[in-house]
């Protein structure tokens, strides 16, 4: 007889082959099911999940169809099987039907075999904006609520069931809002602005204290309140105002931050981290305002990758660049001032271990000396950049991926001492390889 587990097989589609035992989420099966499996009852934890790691994903669902017992260790004890993914097409309104249904099923007998707390719910609800995706998003979050772990949504201006104070997601830890004047380029929305935004403010404030990661994309004007427990955020062309709030009530504990595809800022941020912010990404910013979060979190910062940033860069951030004491590890650098990769490096000659270069067909001279970089990667750029980073680098580099312009004769004399990779995917190279 087929079951509703067939059909779950397009909503756990991330198999891990090698789960690792997470003790802090295994339960012990209730009394009245624990011996239900016969002799693997007999097998312990640690061998039964390295049994998991040699099964493929569909003999996995036939185990779990064998007791109730194997369905609840199987569910426990890999991941995959309790992590399911949702995706509600933007389109087609009856396949969308179709998946409620399916969970309506899929609820039912997991609520019955005692599994249905432990599964995690990563559901993404498309940018279509109807009223029957509103309804179709009400039904899901209103009934696998505390099981939705990972949200992606589209703000139209319409959900007001999100401002519910009885509505309340507990395990919701990854959340993705777009605005969606941002995704339909449509500047002719009925709703103000301020439904867009008090929506989404209400919605991430009631999950302040769980939110671990959230992306921002579109034009919100955020303001929150609440100390927010986040370690990773993604901000894409939110204002200003956003940033600067929701930075300033998650600086204690921010691990990540991206930043892209905004510009024309009157300021700089005027606010420091207090030393947690390891990882900064900034994409078509303003140069100014990316030299102000580096030199905020210079003393924690140990990965920066700068892109495509807007306007030159002015004296003064420069001089504050300069007089930073940064301890960069890995550093991506691509399409920005060239005074921003010199002074980088400079600052963080000692500590840089990986440098990534991109899109530089100029020769840059004040590359400094003495470089500790183990890996380098160059693509769309000179010859002679190249050949100053390598000739740098060249008693430590270890591992070496250039797709360069043009061949440049200051390599002819010097040789990498530790290369143990080298890949060059400009072929002219290849016949100069053993000069390196």
């Amino acid at each position: 007889m087929k079951r509703v587990q067939d059909i779950e097989v397009n909503l756990c589609p991330s198999i891990h082959k090698s789960p690792k035992l997470d003790s802090s989420t295994f339960y012990q099966p209730p009394e009245e099911i624990s011996n239900s499996d016969g002799d693997l009852s007999k097998l312990p934890n640690d061998e039964y999940q390295v049994m998991l790691g040699f099964l493929d994903p569909q003999d996995k669902k036939n185990l779990k169809l064998a007791s109730r017992t194997c369905e609840y260790r199987v569910m426990t004890l890999d991941k995959s099987m309790r992590q399911w993914k949702i995706y509600f097409s933007d389109e087609d309104t009856k396949s969308n039907l179709d998946q409620i249904i399916t969970l309506m099923k899929a609820k039912s007998r997991h609520i019955l075999k005692g599994t249905f707390d432990l599964i995690q719910l990563s559901v993404d609800f498309g940018s279509s904006n109807d009223h029957t995706k509103l309804l179709l998003v009400d039904n899901v979050i209103n009934h696998w609520n505390d099981t939705i772990h990972d949200l992606s949504i589209h703000i139209s201006g319409n959900e007001f069931f999100l401002t519910n104070p009885c509505l309340r997601i507990n395990n919701l830890q990854y959340l993705d809002i777009t605005h969606d004047i941002f995704w339909n380029n449509n500047n002719n929305v009925p709703n103000g602005k301020d439904d867009f935004s008090m929506i989404a403010s209400t919605f991430i404030e009631r999950h302040s204290d769980n939110l671990e990661a959230l992306q921002l994309n579109g034009p919100f004007e955020i303001e929150i309140s609440a100390d927010l427990k986040l370690k990773h955020f993604s901000a894409c062309s939110v204002s200003e105002k956003t940033v600067r709030s929701i930075l300033k009530n998650s600086n204690h504990c921010l691990e990540s931050f991206i930043w892209m595809n905004e510009f024309n800022y009157p300021s700089r941020l005027s606010f420091n981290f207090p030393g947690v912010l390891q990882e900064f990404s900034a994409v078509s910013i303003p140069s100014d305002q990316a030299v102000s979060v580096i030199s905020a979190s210079a003393q924690t910062l140990r990965c920066l990758s700068v892109n495509f940033l807007e306007f030159g860069i002015s004296d003064e951030s420069l001089a504050i660049l300069a007089a930073t004491s940064l301890q960069l590890e890995k550093f991506d650098w691509a399409c920005s001032p060239y005074s921003i990769l010199t002074t980088v490096l400079e600052t963080s000659r000692t500590t840089l271990k990986e440098l990534s270069v991109a899109a530089c067909d100029t020769e840059i001279s004040n590359i400094p000396d003495n470089l500790q970089l183990e890996v380098l990667r160059g693509f769309e750029v000179s010859g002679a950049l190249m050949a100053s980073l390598i000739i740098s680098a060249k008693e430590t580099l270890v591992e070496l991926d250039i797709d360069v312009l043009a061949y440049h004769p200051d390599l002819g004399n010097n040789r990498i001492v530790q290369s143990s990779s080298l890949y060059f995917a400009y072929y002219p190279w290849i016949s100069r390889a053993n000069t390196l």
